[in-house]
């Protein structure tokens, strides 16, 4: 098993997905308060995509965005497989990838192959000691990502999981 297949595997952690259970999805407030971050961060940063994703042992589900179209946005998620948001979280930090077409372990994934993405930088998303997602920039292409890029992530990444702690469902 490769080392992408094997981090994969390691997704569907009952206590990690207790804890994506948690968190109120559905609420309409949660959503429009993520998709402000997202397009702020796309505006500091330059980049026409910002995305909260929340990754699930079998997709990528999309929580909050700004600048998805298509079938992207329609579906609000990618299979797991396709998720670079998915190696943040397996690395428990940032992840960057300055030119998706040039690089072997991505450039036949179809969001780079149809979809257009040549560049991404995300960081996880860590609620209750679980890495849940990412908050991540993607371009249309090549993009160099500063330490500042990193830093602006991290302080609207601390941000969404102060919302998904507080979007929590309370057990009855």
């Amino acid at each position: 098993m490769d080392t992408h297949t094997d981090h994969l595997s390691q997704l569907g952690d009952p206590r990690r997905m207790r804890v994506l259970a948690s968190i109120d999805l559905e609420n309409a407030d949660l959503r429009d308060r993520l998709d402000s971050i997202t397009e702020r961060t796309a505006q500091r940063l330059g980049l026409p995509i910002s995305l909260v994703t929340l990754v699930l042992d079998t997709a990528q589900f999309l929580a909050g965005s700004h600048g998805v179209t298509g079938w992207v946005a329609e579906s609000r998620g990618t299979p797991v497989e396709w998720s670079f948001c998915a190696r943040a979280v397996h690395r428990r930090g940032p992840y960057v990838i300055v030119d998706a077409s040039a690089d072997p372990d991505h450039a036949t994934n179809p969001m780079v192959a149809f979809e257009g993405v040549r560049s991404y930088a995300g960081v996880p998303l860590e609620l209750d000691g679980q890495f849940l997602g990412a908050h991540c920039v993607v371009g249309g292409a090549a993009h160099t990502f500063t330490d500042d890029d990193i830093s602006e992530l991290r302080r609207a990444a601390d941000e969404i999981v102060a919302l998904l702690d507080r979007y929590r469902i309370k057990a009855d």
